[in-house]
């Protein structure tokens, strides 16, 4: 350790010669000597100095001797850029500045041409202008060797790397180590750069670029060995010291030797430089190392072109221009210095300019020169009618003309116009027509009205044919609220026809009311009635064409009258609701057929007695059609009659106030229903009645009372009693919700079963997984899963549900199970319960050893499988727990023979977690032989 040391303080003292080689290269002035570098051994150390400045201590000669056992714990370079070596006794020596402000190019510097150490022990350096510099005795005393740093001059750094090792790292780059700032001086040749090399057991220099016989032997390797000293730390490098007492330090030691270099490792100073842009602006600050050069911002001002940073709000000779060459030492205040661009003129980026109706535009305005800033402009429209334009040049069009836009300043000196063209290329727009195309009912004494929508900023003229040919003309109208006609006498001869027309300006719609003398004799007669328009405005652009119409603008109506309207619904309804409208529609006929709608309404309003009545209409016109009114009242009389008797068995069932008297309304009334229904079917009035949910709901009702299930039938009175109740607000409101309810009462009659329960009872073996149950069920209505068990006070007792989405039963109950970390899963296809008991609980188990569990199943009707009150072998499920790792050690530590602990290692080598390769090795013993026996015996 101790040689260790000696090496690297006189490899620092190589590079501190170096260092100052370069700062005296770096430097001139008008005198050549006036920087040149001395060094001399006084006062027991080796300083310093650059020309006739202040001797500078470098390093005590006694620092040099090797130390019994001493360290370097850290070395630094402090605020003022000098370098600190501290040792492990905590001593610490300073050797210095190492960095100085760069100077400007002069005379060729001096070079070091010879470093040797003397017969004596002394460090010689000798220049190249022969100047000898003794710099005293450095051989201390043997210490252990440390590892050993070689240096040299590349790629404009110094580098170093430890020997033997392939990569060298950057220390520090050349342009970094300067030297005192000097006076400005002639241009002189730039110092040539030395690299470094250890080769033969010596440390070696020449010039970069010199041939390789150059090479000069700086010093022997073996001069830098001492006398024996005691024993320090072995083979510590200063990195790994610096480690060792800050160990908070976690950079590598190419990163941490740039940080001792460069002063990263003590706090750096820094000094504030304040930016005022301009007056008015907000200034801004930018932080630099002191001693520093910034790189200074660029900012940009409109109109303005910045000429640089001054340290003087008023540059003068003595407070100038501040670069980014000149070196930050104390805060600083910079002012921005601005030329003003003069404006010559203003360029418009159009001239002439053309736009359709509603169509904006942005004018640019751009200055000349280019940089110079705009005045504030003033816009101005010759006619806003036709354009209008905003403060900024934003051009709108209005409608179809020429105006000229004018762009100046507020002093008339900048003046620029475009010609703007405003044109109509738009065709109007149709919006819509009405009344829908399509069927139009004619009342007595009704009149047709045409009411035609269009959008155009220029709308003037409706045209309009027709397909009455030869019976009316053709006619216009216009968009003139006065006079929509055209004119006077266009005007009287709609009027002789009884045709009137209003025009709505704000609404750009036309209505054309046709009369009741046109309607009745020509639209009712022709049945069918086309329509052809054409809309056009008063620039000549159209939407439509006569020639050539197209569906666009074609418009067909239906004409009928109301009788044969109502006849045909009728005719022609073929669902529900369709067959409800068309006899309503029969109230404006005769009394009679209002009295027999008054009767309908009696019935459950939408009802499945009404609905069945509405059946028996379409059915009837289906199979022998309605030829007149009159047929339509006698089917729809009898069809009354015949639901009115059928709904007395929902009422009775309404009516009973026990399920026993559902029960013998069901017994009573359902033969004599169910034969009326086989009767209905089979007359061909009702081809869908065989299949109704009412005819399927007594036909299986029936089959019951048939077989004398009558256990089944009180199930399904009792349901039906509490479905009443609980699902139709006391009564069952038609047929079809009275159908519903007996066929979902009977739907599920029957008790649920356990199909499976997985794994059998016995004894489970935990290993590496939890507990799970798989409980397999089957039932039309499967509801729920009831799980008790022997573990009373350790845990609850719990129910899962026949729910994908949520099995838990809600969502505080999902978070109770988690909260013991089991998982429940329902399959709905298979009606599958799957429980992981997770680790935890599977814990439990094992500890208590022997677990019996109680299921009980329920559907959505309450029937049951089980009982918890009585539990039965049948729903009782024991089980036994243990740890196969327990056990696994139970038959290890049970083995008494070598062959029986063979036997558990084999049988129990996952939970023993042996190693493949343990394994391996041991079955690569012999066997039989004493190798394997003794490892089995050392087990054992």
């Amino acid at each position: 350790m101790v040689k260790f040391k000696r090496i690297a303080l006189f490899a620092i003292a190589i590079l501190f010669s170096v260092l100052l080689f370069a700062c005296n290269n770096s430097s001139t002035t008008d005198d050549p000597t006036s920087n040149e570098l001395s060094m001399r051994v006084t006062d027991e150390y080796i300083q310093w100095r650059i020309g006739e400045g202040q001797w500078n201590n470098l390093i005590r000669l006694d620092q040099l001797m090797g130390a019994d056992g001493k360290g370097v714990q850290e070395v630094v370079i402090n605020d003022n850029n000098e370098l600190i070596i501290k040792y492990t006794d905590g001593s610490e020596v300073t050797l210095g500045n190492v960095k100085g402000s760069k100077g400007d190019k002069g005379d060729k510097g001096v070079g070091i041409k010879d470093i040797e150490i003397n017969e004596n022990g002394e460090l010689v350096i000798t220049l190249e202008d022969d100047t000898v510099i003794p710099l005293g005795r450095i051989v201390g005393q043997d210490g252990k060797d440390g590892r050993e740093v070689e240096f040299r001059v590349e790629n404009g750094y110094i580098e170093w790397r430890y020997k033997g090792e392939e990569t060298w790292t950057q220390l520090i780059p050349l342009s970094e180590i300067t030297g005192p700032a000097g006076q400005d001086g002639q241009d002189g040749q730039d110092g040539r750069e030395v690299e470094f090399r250890v080769n033969a057991g010596y440390l070696q220099w020449r010039y970069i670029g010199e041939d390789d016989d150059a090479w000069d032997n700086l010093f022997a390797l073996d001069d830098l060995a001492g006398e024996d000293g005691e024993d320090g730390l072995d083979g510590l490098s200063a990195y790994e010291l610096y480690k060792l007492h800050n160990p908070d330090y976690n950079k590598s030691e190419e990163e941490w030797l740039s940080d001792l270099v460069n002063g990263r490792l003590a706090d750096v100073e820094t000094v504030t430089i304040t930016f005022v842009t301009y007056d008015g602006a907000t200034p801004f600050t930018m932080d630099v190392i002191k001693g520093q050069t910034a790189d200074l911002p660029v900012p940009n001002r409109p109109g303005f072109e910045f000429l640089g940073w001054y340290s003087s709000p008023t540059p003068s000779p003595v407070e100038g221009r501040f670069t980014n060459f000149i070196p930050v030492v104390r805060d600083i205040t910079l002012y921005g210095k601005w030329y003003l661009i003069p404006l010559e003129g203003i360029v418009l980026d159009v001239y002439e300019l053309e736009l359709e109706e509603d169509e904006t535009y942005q004018v640019i305005v751009t200055p000349t020169p280019e940089g110079a800033l705009l005045p504030d402009l003033i816009w101005e429209s010759s006619d806003p009618t036709v354009a209008t334009v905003d403060e900024t040049g934003y051009i709108t069009a209005v409608k179809a003309g020429v105006t000229t836009i004018t762009v100046r300043d507020e002093n008339n000196e900048f003046v620029e116009t475009l010609v703007l063209t405003v044109v109509d290329n738009t065709n109007p727009e149709f919006i819509s027509a009405e009344p829908a195309e399509g069927e139009i009912v004619i009342k007595y004494g009704e009149s047709f009205k045409f009411i035609v929508t269009a959008f155009d900023k220029n709308l003037y003229e409706l045209e309009i044919d027709h397909s009455l040919e030869d019976i009316l003309p053709e006619f216009s109208v216009y968009a003139d609220e006065d006079n929509p006609y055209g004119s006077l006498e266009d005007k009287v001869k709609f009027e002789s026809y009884g045709v009137t027309v209003t025009y709505d300006a704000d609404t750009q719609t036309w209505t054309i009311d046709f009369g009741a003398e046109i309607t009745a004799n020509f639209f009712l007669a022709a049945q069918q009635v086309r329509f052809f328009i054409v809309i056009h405005d008063i620039y000549g652009n159209t939407w439509g064409t006569m020639s050539g119409t197209t569906p666009e603008n074609t418009f067909v109506y239906d004409f009928i009258s109301y009788a044969d309207y109502v006849l045909r619904a009728i005719k022609s309804a073929e669902d529900y609701e369709a067959m409800r409208d068309a006899i309503f529609l029969t109230e404006e006929i005769s009394a009679d057929f209002a009295d027999l709608l008054d009767t309908f309404n009696e019935l459950p309003e939408d009802g499945s007695a009404q609905q069945a009545i509405l059946q028996l209409l379409i059915d009837y016109d289906a199979l022998l059609e309605f030829d007149t009114i009159d047929e339509v009242y006698d089917v729809l009389e009898l069809a009354i009659n015949y639901e009115t008797s059928k709904y007395s068995l929902i009422e009775e069932v309404n009516a009973a106030h026990s399920a026993d008297d559902v029960n013998e309304a069901l017994l009573l009334w359902t033969y004599l229903v169910n034969e009326y229904n086989e009767e209905v079917i089979a007359l061909g009035l009702y081809p869908e009645l065989e299949d109704s949910d009412f005819t399927l709901a007594i036909s299986e009702l029936w089959d019951l009372i048939d077989m004398e299930l009558f256990d089944k039938v009180e199930r399904v009175a009792e349901k039906l009693f509490n479905y009443r109740e609980e699902l139709y607000n006391g009564a069952y409101a038609d047929e079809e919700e009275f159908a519903e309810a007996l066929l979902t009462a009977m739907y599920d009659l029957d008790d649920p079963l356990l199909v499976s329960v997985t794994p059998a009872e016995g004894l489970i073996t935990i290993k590496d997984d939890s507990f799970k149950l798989v409980i397999v069920a089957n039932d039309k209505t499967l509801y729920e899963l009831e799980v008790d068990h022997s573990l009373q006070g350790i845990l609850p007792e719990f129910s899962v549900y026949a729910s994908v989405d949520n099995p838990y039963g809600s969502e505080e109950a999902r978070d109770q199970f988690l909260a013991y970390g089991v998982i429940v899963t329902y399959d709905a296809d298979t009606q599958t319960w799957t429980i992981d008991f997770g680790m935890d609980v599977t814990r439990m188990f094992i500890e208590a050893g022997t677990v019996t569990f109680y299921f009980v199943l329920v559907d959505e009707q309450g029937y049951t499988w089980g009982s918890m009150y009585t539990p039965t072998p049948d729903n009782t499920f024991v089980y036994e727990f243990e740890d196969y790792y327990v056990k696994a050690l139970n038959a290890i530590k049970s083995a008494e023979t070598t062959n029986g602990m063979l036997n558990a290692l084999n049988t129990y080598q996952d939970a023993v977690n042996i190693s493949e390769e343990a394994w391996d090795l041991f079955n690569e013993l012999p066997d039989p032989s004493d190798y394997r026996t003794n490892v089995l015996h050392h087990i054992i």
